[in-house]
């Protein structure tokens, strides 16, 4: 536990932020101040809604926020990841809809602009040998083919030994029925 500790306190940053400034370039700003003091290069906005958008005047708005991500990246030779959640999930046949890019409120630039897409979807009911529902990694975007491909993953949380991701092998995968997967 001690080791766990020190690896976080050592590797991660929290990044904080005041509600009147809770906004984009703000975030950036601190974001880059990490890579220049601390060599970080992975930053994680988590999530999207939660910043102050009352910048937002017309359709474009959320095309330069991801343009200025990209940007972002390119100075600083970073990755980020963006956490953006769907609207209201739809329901088909009893069972929420596997989101897509396309999902997230707002813009179908947040699928457009973006170099990786990718969803995590909770299984309801379907319960893996964890007790757990299992979730499922869908890779629903990828623009450069050497990064990785389209497909799916399934894995559970094991609460019962710390809340780690277990892989959920190909014997024991649960199926989800054609009509809800989007490959």
């Amino acid at each position: 536990l001690n080791n766990s500790k020190d690896f976080i306190k050592d590797h991660f940053y929290l990044v904080k932020i005041d509600l009147e400034k809770l906004t984009l370039k703000a975030i950036l700003d601190k974001f880059k101040e990490l890579v220049f003091q601390k060599g970080i290069n992975i930053c994680v906005i988590d999530p999207w809604n939660m910043l102050d958008h009352s910048a937002q005047r017309d359709f474009t708005y959320i095309g330069k926020m991801l343009s200025e991500i990209t940007q972002f990246c390119q100075q600083t030779n970073t990755h980020l990841i963006l956490v953006a959640h769907p609207r209201k999930m739809e329901m088909e046949n009893g069972r929420y809809k596997i989101p897509d890019p396309y999902s997230i409120a707002g813009s179908s630039d947040f699928c457009n602009k973006a170099y990786n897409c990718l969803t995590a979807y909770r299984v309801l009911g379907q319960k893996t040998e964890y007790g757990s529902d299992a979730v499922q990694v869908h890779v629903q975007k990828v623009k450069r083919k050497e990064n990785g491909q389209q497909g799916y993953f399934t894995i559970a949380p094991d609460f019962r030994n710390g809340g780690v991701y277990r892989s959920i092998e190909n014997k024991t995968r649960l199926t989800i029925s054609n009509d809800l997967a989007p490959f």
